[in-house]
């Protein structure tokens, strides 16, 4: 398999049986009408990084294996307009931006599954920004390592609550849930060591009241 920058515009199916690489950065990178791939084993790919960028006709996530001892997802699937399905999802971030952007501008997922382990911290910066019909976030942090951005994940989502989140060592809030215009829960996230909240709720016009904001400035 090649991880070079090649336009396979036309592909629609793509099946990959033994594979040696362990990077798969920009594999269908533009791959405008990909819509089905398949590849026998994955569990030894260390980067996925710009994976399925621009595959706007890929309704269907691919299975992966993803390694357990860290991974880059970074921009998996952006701007995957037509990806409606996923299945549960276990990350291990290989490093603190590793996951960062990974669905952003799936603009037809609704639901996903997602569980991130790690034991370094890590940023969620964009993760689910753009997914505009996202309505219902099953998310599960485990590990030692903590969040420490949360720039943009949320924007323009339909979700109507926040996901719980250790928070105590994010210093990035920049835009978090900023057109989340269904949000009607806020979760009481500590901003102890927060740098940065501009509109962090722009836009959240069905939010009627806000836990305390524990905001220390110097």
């Amino acid at each position: 398999a090649s991880t070079s920058y090649i336009k396979h515009t036309m592909l629609e199916q793509c099946l990959i049986g033994e594979l040696a690489d362990t990077t798969l950065v920009n594999l269908f990178y533009d791959c405008y009408s990909l819509q089905s791939v398949s590849i026998k084993d994955t569990s030894n790919v260390t980067s996925f990084m710009n994976m399925h960028l621009n595959n706007y006709s890929l309704q269907k996530m691919p299975t992966y294996t993803f390694r357990s001892a860290g991974v880059n997802v970074n921009n998996m699937f952006y701007c995957c307009y037509s990806l409606i399905e996923t299945y549960p999802l276990v990350i291990t971030p290989a490093a603190s931006s590793s996951v960062a952007s990974m669905f952003i501008f799936c603009k037809s997922l609704t639901y996903i599954d997602l569980t991130i382990n790690s034991n370094i911290n890590y940023s969620m910066s964009s993760l689910f920004s753009g997914c505009l019909s996202l309505e219902t976030i099953n998310l599960s942090l485990a590990g030692a390592g903590k969040v420490s951005n949360l720039g943009s994940t949320f924007q323009n989502t339909r979700i109507k609550s926040s996901p719980v989140i250790d928070t105590s060592l994010c210093t990035n809030f920049i835009k978090t849930f900023q057109y989340c215009d269904r949000l009607t829960d806020l979760y009481e996230y500590d901003y102890t060591s927060a740098t940065s909240l501009g509109n962090m709720l722009d836009g959240c016009y069905s939010l009627k009241s806000v836990p305390n904001f524990n905001i220390t400035t110097n």
